[in-house]
């Protein structure tokens, strides 16, 4: 539509081979109840909910009672169409996804197949290529909602919807010349952006629970960057797990690196044109620094592959993400500044609703979840309860903190005697602020022993009871 109406700002391409359902107002439900046949699911309470296509099967909305803030809860978020929800719903059925996950991995899928305008570029530009931009998600849960889930549920859909493509080329052109297979794979190949490289085992736990059995592959041992660094793998198909201090390595040389593996080798501008596998930002807070003065590199490498692969599946995660406005800067896939805006650029967008106050924040959280592209849930706290418990100390551990107090006021007493020395003017003054800080942190990591026998007993005896401890 070329129109200047305004209806281009967003185009609607869903993948399938049925029209997508175009619902009308009068035909939303609400929310939660995205996979609902009739009963809608109300938070906090988890009520059971048909998951089935008659209806035959019902499971609890969520493993625990969740809830979201009174306001969000006032508004409904587009409901996912039957194709959008063709590969999580069977999950749900499974059991391997509640239906509060579905919903967050239903409307990240939908919001994949929205284009947006991208913004105006100079003749320069590597990605003039694009001229549209995929729309991004941003999955706002706190914890034991299950981010990471969800995330394996959407890179799931992405591998069950993933083609390849045969066609047959002459080689040098020689009609008589036995004909090679070229091959070329389409959201194969994922990227998976976190802040430890030790969660990459999280990762492949949450993909296996999921039913997708790609491989998670260590970015750091294919891509260089460890002692036991291996050859870049030429696996068709997988999830490259990274985190962002590896992106920042190698002066701007990781970010080729990762390109060139994703694009199956074809880092031209058409190859990271034609990309369009999923970007995962877990802890996307770790950019927020995006518009700092100066701006951080992880900011601008966050923001640089985003600009560099315009066809991905961009999705950021953070519990924390969207609670300052000056740190949601590289979020640029929520389409909420830029061409087909209001808001040329995000300054603009940031200076708009800063002076408005507090109204506009609340107004712009309501959006983005109507527009489909933010949920935020919690774990609600309806039927908690809180104790104290104070460690009655053995007579050993009293001795031992009798003890090491007697050493630090032994260590003081010769520090004075030191200090009293010819020559010893010059002794930096910080040295007794160095000396009260060493014993509060030895005191504090001294309570924490103290406490581990009590914190122990008490979790072996929940755990025989069939309960889970959190530390």
């Amino acid at each position: 539509d070329d129109d200047d109406d305004g209806s281009d700002d967003e185009i609607l391409v869903v993948e399938s081979r049925s029209p997508p359902k175009v619902l009308k107002k009068e035909e939303l439900k609400p929310t939660i109840s995205i996979i609902a046949e009739k009963t809608p699911i109300t938070l906090p309470v988890p009520v059971p909910v048909s998951v089935g296509d008659k209806g035959e099967t019902n499971i609890p909305s969520h493993s625990s009672p969740a809830c979201e803030s009174g306001l969000l809860a006032s508004v409904f978020a587009p409901e996912p169409n039957d194709e959008c929800l063709r590969v999580v719903r069977e999950l749900a059925q499974e059991g391997n996804l509640s239906p509060l996950q579905v919903e967050g991995a239903g409307l990240a899928i939908q919001r994949h197949c929205r284009l947006i305008k991208k913004n105006d570029t100079s003749d320069d530009d590597p990605v003039k290529l694009v001229k549209m931009v995929r729309a991004g998600f941003f999955l706002g849960d706190g914890a034991g909602i299950g981010k990471g889930r969800q995330i394996a549920a959407v890179l799931r859909d992405s591998f069950s919807r993933s083609v390849r493509e045969t066609s047959t080329s002459k080689a040098n052109n020689n009609s008589f010349a036995s004909p090679s297979k070229m091959i070329s794979s389409r959201r194969r190949r994922h990227l998976w952006i976190s802040v430890s490289r030790e969660l990459i085992e999280d990762a492949r736990r949450d993909l296996k629970d999921v039913g997708c059995h790609a491989p998670v592959i260590d970015g750091a041992e294919v891509l260089g960057g460890s002692a036991t660094s291996k050859k870049p793998t030429t696996a068709d198909s997988g999830v490259l797990f990274i985190t962002y201090a590896f992106l920042v390595s190698g002066k701007g040389k990781r970010m080729n690196d990762i390109i060139t593996w994703l694009t199956h080798g074809n880092g031209t501008n058409r190859g990271e044109a034609v990309f369009d596998g999923c970007i995962i930002f877990d802890e996307a807070h770790k950019a927020k620094n995006l518009c700092a003065d100066p701006p951080t590199t992880t900011g601008l490498l966050v923001l640089e592959l985003q600009e560099r692969l315009a066809n991905a599946r961009v999705m950021y995660c953070s519990a924390t993400g969207v609670s300052n406005l000056q740190q949601m800067g590289y979020a640029t896939r929520l389409g909420l500044w830029g061409a087909g805006t209001n808001f040329p650029t995000f300054d603009s967008f940031r200076g708009s609703l800063e002076k408005r106050g507090v109204g506009a924040m609340e107004m712009l959280a309501l959006e983005m979840k109507q527009a489909g592209c933010f949920v935020a849930r919690t774990l609600s706290w309806d039927g908690a309860e809180f104790e104290s418990v104070k460690v009655q100390l053995t007579p050993e551990q009293i001795s031992i903190y009798d003890e090491s107090m007697k050493w630090w006021d032994m260590v003081k007493s010769e520090i004075k005697i030191a200090l009293a020395l010819p020559g010893m003017n010059d002794t930096p003054k910080m040295l007794w602020s160095q000396y009260w800080s060493a014993i509060q942190r030895f005191a504090k990591e001294l309570a924490i022993c103290i406490k581990i026998p009590l914190i122990a007993n008490s979790t072996l005896k929940q755990l025989e009871s069939g309960h889970s401890v959190v530390i």
